[in-house]
C-alpha cells in the first residue's frame, strides 16, 4: 500500500528547514562525482522506485553490481519483443548511475529519478532547477546594480547567451564575448528556458574593476586598497593574480520607512575565471550548447610572457645555458598551445561583489549566471592537489603564504553547487580549510561526502600551533603571522562517521565551551523571548507545531521562516493546504513589517523594492498541494538536499 500525505496529516503545518537549499533555474542533468560514496543506493531502492513509476518488479533483475530493466523508459524505439533489445538499461548499485547500452541514455541517480518521476521544488518565482539564492532575478539585480541614482537601474553591459568569441583580453581577466546593454525585460527565466547559455559579464566591466583597484586615483579607491593590504594582509601581486577589483553596486536601504530607496556601496569584486571547456561542461548539464571553437594559435600576450628574455654570453658555457633556456621556453609555448587547443581561453564566468563596509551586502553579476570557483584560473593544469577554502580572502592568504593552488567556495560554507563538481574531478587530494567554527566544520563534512571522503583532508588548527590561539580561518592565520604551510601539513582525514576520539573533537569542544553563543540554535530575532526559552532551532531537530484551525500556525511559522531566511538559513516550505501563491502573499505582507505609503505611485515603488528583497531570500517551496504521495515528497526533499546542500 502506498502511503499518502493527506490534509489531516499536515494540519500542523510542518515546516521543513534545510541548512542550504538555494534558488532555482532549469536543470537538465545533476552531476554526481565518481568519488562520491555516500549515496548507498540499494537494489530494493531502485526496484521500489521503478515500481512506483509504472515499471513492474518482474521487469527488473539484479546482479551484484547493477539492476537491469527489461524496457528502457528513455529509448525512442520499442524493443519489438526481441531478446537482444531487452535488459539494456543498467542502474548501478551504490552510486545509482544509469546507462542504456541501446539508446545511450545515461546520468546520475538524480538524473534517473528526475527523468522518470520529476521533482517538485520551486523558489519564490516559481522556477524549478538550479541554485542562485544570493541575487534573485535578472530584473531585480538590474535595479540593484549600476549608476547609483537612487532608482538602481543598471548601466553595466552584459552578454546575451550564445554570442561568444575567443578574443581574450590581455592578462586573461576578461570574458570573451560580445557585450550588449541589458534590458529590464530580459529575465533569468527566459535565459534558462530558451536553451541559451547563461549570461556572463562583459570583458570591459571586469577590466574596469581591476583598474579601479590597482590604479587607484581617488580616496575611495585608495581606501579599498588599504583595506585589502592592511586589514587583510594581502599584497598587490596576489590581488592582481586573482583578478580582484573594485566596483560600485546599489543595495536596498535597511532604514525603516525607506522602502523605495537604494544605497550605493563600494564593493570588492571577485571574478570566477575559468576555461571555455569548463563552461561548456556546465552548459551541457543544462542541456545547452556553449558555442566555442578551440584556439589554434597562442594568444600573443601570453606568447610574449612565455618567452622570457635570456641573457647571451660569448662563452661556450653561456651559449649552452641560453640554448637550454630557449628550449625550455619553446616547450612552455608548445605546452600552452596544447592547453589552449584542448580547453580554450580563459573567460570570466561571473563576478561576485561584496560591500567593504556592509559585509551582508553581496551581489552576483550578472544575474542568472553560472557558478564558478574564485581563483580557478591560478590552478596549474597538471595540479593533482588543491586547497578549497570558505572565503575569497582565505584562498588568497593560502596562496600568498604557501604558493599552493587555492580556490574558494562561491557561496561560503553553506553551498557547493553541483555545477562546479566536474572541475574538481581530476584532483587526487582536496584539502578543505573551512572556518574554525560549527558551521564551517559541518560544511566541510558535508562537502567531503559530495566530492569523495577518501580524497579529502580537513584542516583543523588547534591552539598549540605556533603557541597561539587557533585561528578562525586562513586569512586570520596570515594576519597573525602563523606558518600556514605547517598548518596545512597537519591536515587529517575526516574522522569516521561513527567512531570518534576526544583528540578529534578536542578543538571543537574547547571552542564551544569558550564561545557558547556560537553554538546556539538559529535564533528568531523578531521573537527574542521565544528564543531565550528554546535557545534557538538546532540542526538535526524536528519541531512539530500543532493547534486548531485559525489559531495562527501558518502565521507563526511564516515569521519563523522569514527570520531564518534573513539569517542566511535556507528554508524549504511544504504547504499542502494553502497554495503557494497565497502563502507567498501572506509572507510578503509579514515581511513588510510596516505600513505602505498611501500614494499609489509611491506604494507601487515600495512594493517593487519589497518584492526585490523578498525574492532574494533563500526561501523555497515544494509544489505539492492537497493529497500527495509521501515518497514523491521525500524524493523532492532528497533532491534539494543534494543539489543545494
Amino acid at each position: 500500500m502506498r502511503h499518502r500525505l493527506r490534509h489531516s496529516l499536515v494540519a500542523s503545518s510542518i515546516l521543513t528547514n534545510r541548512n542550504s537549499i538555494t534558488n532555482i533555474q532549469t536543470r537538465n542533468k545533476v552531476f554526481v562525482s565518481r568519488h562520491n560514496q555516500s549515496l548507498n543506493v540499494t537494489p530494493n531502492q531502485i526496484v521500489d522506485y521503478c515500481a512506483h513509476h509504472g515499471i513492474n518488479e518482474t521487469d527488473t533483475r539484479a546482479s551484484n553490481t547493477h539492476v537491469q530493466l527489461r524496457e528502457c523508459p528513455f529509448c525512442p524505439k520499442p524493443t519489438m519483443g526481441k531478446a537482444d533489445n531487452m535488459f539494456k538499461l543498467y542502474v548501478q548499485i551504490g552510486g545509482g548511475a544509469y546507462f542504456c547500452h541501446r539508446c545511450g541514455a545515461k546520468g546520475s541517480w538524480y538524473d534517473f529519478k528526475m527523468k522518470l518521476g520529476g521533482y517538485e521544488v520551486t523558489d519564490t518565482m516559481g522556477r524549478s532547477g538550479t541554485s542562485d539564492h544570493m541575487h534573485g532575478t535578472h530584473q531585480q539585480e538590474q535595479r540593484n546594480s549600476g549608476n547609483g541614482n537612487g532608482k538602481g537601474r543598471s548601466q553595466s553591459s552584459q552578454t546575451k547567451g550564445g554570442s561568444y568569441n575567443n578574443n581574450m583580453r590581455k592578462g586573461g581577466y576578461g570574458n570573451s564575448s560580445n557585450s550588449s546593454s541589458s534590458k529590464n525585460t530580459h529575465s533569468s527565466t527566459s535565459a534558462s528556458t530558451s536553451n541559451q547559455p547563461l549570461p556572463m559579464p562583459s570583458s570591459r566591466l571586469q577590466a574596469a574593476y581591476i583598474t579601479n583597484l590597482l590604479d587607484a586615483k581617488d580616496s575611495n579607491q585608495s581606501s579599498a586598497m588599504l583595506y585589502l593590504t592592511n586589514e587583510r594582509g594581502l599584497d598587490k601581486q596576489t590581488l592582481r593574480k586573482y583578478g580582484v577589483g573594485l566596483g560600485s553596486y546599489n543595495f536596498p536601504s535597511n532604514e525603516i520607512g525607506q522602502h523605495n530607496k537604494y544605497v550605493r556601496e563600494d564593493c570588492i569584486t571577485f571574478p570566477w575565471i575559468m576555461r571555455d571547456k569548463d563552461i561548456a561542461e556546465q552548459e551541457n548539464l543544462r542541456g545547452c550548447d556553449y558555442n566555442w571553437k578551440p584556439t589554434l594559435t597562442a594568444t600573443p600576450s601570453k606568447t610574449v610572457s612565455a618567452t622570457a628574455t635570456t641573457t647571451t654570453t660569448t662563452t661556450a658555457k653561456g651559449e649552452k645555458a641560453t640554448a637550454a633556456q630557449e628550449e625550455s621556453n619553446n616547450e612552455a609555448i608548445e605546452s600552452f598551445d596544447e592547453i589552449e587547443m584542448e580547453q580554450g581561453s580563459f573567460v570570466t564566468r561571473r563576478i561576485k561583489a561584496r560591500a567593504i563596509h556592509q559585509k551582508s551586502h553581496q551581489r552576483l553579476d550578472p544575474p542568472g549566471g553560472g557558478w564558478g570557483l574564485f581563483g580557478w584560473h591560478t590552478v596549474p593544469h597538471d595540479a593533482k592537489e588543491i586547497i578549497l577554502t570558505e572565503g575569497e580572502y582565505d584562498a588568497m592568504a593560502v596562496h600568498q603564504a604557501t604558493g599552493r593552488p587555492a580556490v574558494s567556495l562561491p557561496n561560503g560554507c553553506r553551498s557547493l553547487p553541483v555545477e562546479v563538481l566536474p572541475m574538481l574531478e581530476r584532483f587526487d587530494t582536496i584539502i578543505l580549510w573551512m572556518d574554525n567554527d560549527g558551521p564551517g566544520r559541518e560544511g566541510a563534512e558535508q562537502f567531503a561526502k559530495k566530492i569523495g571522503v577518501n580524497r579529502c583532508l580537513l584542516v583543523q588548527p588547534d591552539s598549540s600551533i605556533d603557541g597561539k590561539t587557533a585561528p578562525k580561518d586562513a586569512n586570520e592565520a596570515l594576519l597573525e603571522g602563523m606558518d600556514l604551510e605547517n598548518i596545512i601539513r597537519g591536515a587529517e582525514v575526516l574522522p569516521h562517521e561513527r567512531i570518534l576520539t576526544f583528540k578529534e573533537l578536542r578543538t571543537q569542544v574547547l571552542h564551544e565551551m569558550l564561545n557558547p553563543e556560537k553554538y546556539s540554535g538559529v535564533p528568531v530575532p523578531s521573537l527574542p523571548g521565544f528564543t531565550d526559552i528554546i535557545k534557538g532551532f538546532r540542526r538535526g531537530e524536528l519541531t512539530v507545531l500543532t493547534g486548531p484551525t485559525g489559531s495562527g500556525k501558518t502565521t507563526f511559522l511564516g515569521q519563523l521562516s522569514l527570520d531564518f531566511a534573513e539569517s542566511g538559513v535556507n528554508t524549504l516550505w511544504g504547504s499542502f493546504e494553502i497554495k503557494n501563491t497565497r502563502l507567498m502573499h501572506k509572507l510578503l505582507q509579514q515581511y513588510s513589517r510596516g505600513p505602505m505609503p498611501e500614494d499609489k505611485v509611491e506604494k507601487a515603488q515600495a512594493l517593487e523594492v519589497l518584492a526585490d528583497r523578498f525574492e532574494s531570500l533563500p526561501l523555497y517551496f515544494m509544489k505539492f498541494h492537497g493529497g500527495s504521495d509521501i515518497d514523491d515528497v521525500l524524493d523532492a526533499m532528497e533532491y534539494a538536499a543534494y543539489v543545494h546542500d
